[in-house]
């Protein structure tokens, strides 16, 4: 009887209470797979050790997903596309073909090693798979936000506790693409991809801007204060650079007037901090930096062995450029004769050089064929409606900015095209997001 009347005793808002704990422990559940999903397909811990076999894993189950759940969804729905998705497509099936059939014809490379080479762009994929979560009703864009977030601060905590606990110089040898020793060139260091952290503190940095809240200013510049100690001197120009740009174009005269001075303090704080914290290596970057510029400015080799070896790639790709310009030359696979050091006698990596590199690669096309999707970010960016979303396409907004600028001494827009295109579907899916009255039409599409 007591049961009986406990149970009467439960309002319609006791039980909507209860579903909303539940559904806030699912979410909480989400935004952890979100996070995980997101790393993942940024391929933020590739170079990590132990990280090989879940890699390639990954990229399998990617593969698998868009022969299976994706094209099935798209079955269902009479192979209706968006135009960001026919664009993946084509990255997806003519960047592969493109680069195997070139460097086939150029070096001998068998067509099958050309197109394994290629392997990783499917991680492409997963743009299509996070419009086909978001369009499904799977998850939201403010659990992605959520998510992001995440990782910014968590990836944040990992890399420093890393710098911490670990030297650099006992991976150097065995995991050159994750630490690298000391030398009379550079610093030991460990090489983390510092692509959250950016998104943060470009997140947090205009948010600042705009809400002139002290916290956000905090957050801004403890990112910063990070991105600092890397001494990446291009990611630190590109970020600074970026982040300019956008403040003058979302603020007024007077509020620029207000907001720089603050921000040059705020940098030359972060310098200053640097100084006290570490001497040696805040002169170390100065160095740095002199050195990358009396290459840029004069062409002449400097102390900075890797901006001499710029010159030398440079000097190396130039004529195949020029010989292949359309199509490229192609990607040589480390598994065949070698790599790049075996067929062309030299060290050398197309990344180092940029665009460049990229037209080494794949030619006029395929560099044009890599700079549409910028395109369509500043499409969508533009038919947003203010305020939809406000700080995530802020921060998205500013991220895309820093990954062309970077692009143009990295390539990073085509060696790692999935970071940009995922954020570039984001803005799709934010453009295009249904009203209430339409979102079940929508999910069932």
């Amino acid at each position: 009887m007591e049961k009986k009347l406990q149970i009467a005793e439960l309002s319609p808002y006791s039980l909507r209470s209860v579903r909303t704990v539940v559904s806030k422990g699912k979410a909480r559940y989400r935004v952890g797979w979100i996070a995980i999903f997101l790393a993942m397909t940024f391929a933020t811990f590739k170079y990590f050790p132990g990280m090989e076999v879940p890699r390639e894993l990954w990229n399998v189950a990617l593969f698998l997903f868009l022969l299976g759940p994706y094209a099935l969804w798209k079955l269902r729905n009479g192979f209706r596309f968006t135009s960001l998705e026919l664009y993946v497509i084509v990255i997806l099936t003519t960047i592969p073909a493109i680069s195997a059939f070139a460097a086939h014809q150029e070096f001998g490379q068998p067509i099958l090693y050309g197109v394994l080479a290629k392997r990783n762009l499917v991680l492409c994929g997963g743009a299509l798979a996070l419009l086909y979560l978001l369009r499904r009703g799977k998850v939201g864009v403010g659990e992605i936000e959520k998510s992001l977030l995440l990782l910014v601060w968590a990836t944040l905590l990992l890399y420093l506790s890393i710098d911490l606990i670990f030297d650099p110089a006992d991976f150097a040898d065995e995991y050159k693409s994750f630490a690298n020793s000391e030398s009379k060139w550079e610093k030991a260091a460990f090489k983390f991809a510092p692509e959250f952290i950016i998104f943060g503190f470009f997140y947090y940095g205009f948010l600042a801007f705009r809400e002139r809240r002290n916290k956000y200013y905090l957050y801004a510049f403890v990112l910063l204060f990070y991105l600092l100690m890397t001494g990446q001197r291009t990611m630190l120009l590109s970020v600074i650079l970026s982040f300019l740009i956008l403040i003058y174009r979302f603020g007024s005269l007077p509020r620029l007037v207000v907001y720089v001075p603050a921000l040059l303090m705020g940098f030359v704080a972060c310098l200053s901090l640097y100084y006290i914290y570490d001497p040696d290596q805040f002169i170390f970057l100065l160095e740095k930096f002199q050195d990358a510029f009396t290459v840029l400015l004069t062409g002449e080799e400097s102390n900075d062995v890797s901006a001499n070896a710029r010159i030398s790639e440079f000097q190396l790709a130039r004529p195949y450029a020029e010989k292949h310009w359309f199509l490229g030359n192609g990607d040589i696979s480390n598994q065949w004769e070698g790599g790049y050091e075996g067929i062309l006698g030299e060290y050398f990596h197309p990344s180092d050089i940029g665009w460049i590199g990229v037209v080494y690669l794949y030619g006029i096309v395929g560099f044009m064929l890599f700079v549409v999707q910028f395109l369509f970010a500043i499409r969508y960016a533009r038919q947003i409606k203010h305020g939809k979303y406000g700080k995530l396409v802020d921060a998205i907004q500013g991220f895309l900015l820093y990954y062309f600028i970077i692009s143009m001494v990295t390539g990073h827009f085509v060696h790692f095209p999935q970071v940009s295109l995922m954020f570039i579907a984001l803005l799709c899916h934010i453009r295009y997001e249904p009203s209430e009255c339409l979102r079940r039409m929508w999910m069932i599409s």
